[in-house]
């Protein structure tokens, strides 16, 4: 995914530490919202809904790696 003007005049004036610094706080607020989004389910539907809810995380967030790299998507990724 191309990113426009602004985010890249902003991302190209980090040094490469900052912008690892960035990258390591994306991912760890994301890992963050899944697993609270996980704790959720599971407490307002049960175990198993929770089971279910975290494999189809773990699929989307393959899914969103491969569309934000650039890679090929296949729709089966999501879906299982």
């Amino acid at each position: 995914m191309a990113l426009n003007k602004a985010q890249m005049e902003i991302l190209s004036k980090l040094s490469r530490d900052e912008l690892l610094d960035f990258i390591d706080m994306l991912q760890k607020n994301w890992w963050n919202l899944q697993n609270n989004y996980i704790l959720y389910i599971n407490n307002e539907y049960g175990e198993e809904a929770a089971v279910k809810a975290g494999l189809f995380s773990v699929f989307f967030t393959l899914y969103l790696f491969r569309f934000f790299s650039g890679l090929p998507v296949s729709h089966s990724v999501v879906s299982g």
